[in-house]
């Protein structure tokens, strides 16, 4: 359930049925808009994700995608993140990063099936996943741009790099 939407908190004051609606979703209290490590992702179409979708690194939520736009040529998408603050020093020049997948099926007429769930959150909101290789790259700098894997790694649950 992702998409437009609109968030409302009570306010002080008289009564107002006429409002203006703002450009950006306002800060998180995460963070403030303004700081944070901004990275960016390259993929060939946003793949239903949206601003404000998270990015998690082990199922923690450590930022979100603020936002989408075509690259030169308009021939690939670069999604924009903003990871927190506290998150930055996970970012490495080798991390790798994958769409969230809430629910995922395997299987064939013939085999066995396989059924993976994560948490609802993922679910309905999707997001990024990313996790970092051993032995671990430099950590980047704000600017730096990834390659979205269309799944994850395999075997990245077993990398254990010290960060």
């Amino acid at each position: 359930m992702t998409g437009d939407f609109l968030i409302a908190s009570p306010g002080e004051g008289r009564i107002r049925t006429a409002f203006v609606a703002e450009p950006r979703p306002p800060e998180s209290p995460e963070m403030p808009a303004d700081s944070g490590l901004w990275i960016g992702v390259i993929t060939p179409d946003v793949l239903g994700l949206y601003n404000g979708d998270p990015i998690y690194y082990r199922g923690v939520k450590v930022g979100e995608i603020r936002t989408a736009r075509l690259q030169e040529g308009a021939k690939r998408v670069q999604l924009n993140l903003l990871i927190y603050p506290r998150y930055h020093h996970l970012i490495r020049a080798n991390t790798r990063f994958w769409p969230a997948v809430g629910v995922e099926f395997k299987g064939g007429l013939f085999s066995e099936w396989d059924f993976k769930s994560r948490n609802l959150e993922e679910v309905f909101a999707g997001g990024l996943h990313f996790a970092t290789p051993e032995p671990p790259g430099a950590i980047v700098e704000p600017g730096a741009v990834f390659e979205l894997s269309p799944s994850e790694p395999e075997g990245w649950r077993r990398w254990e790099p010290e960060l």
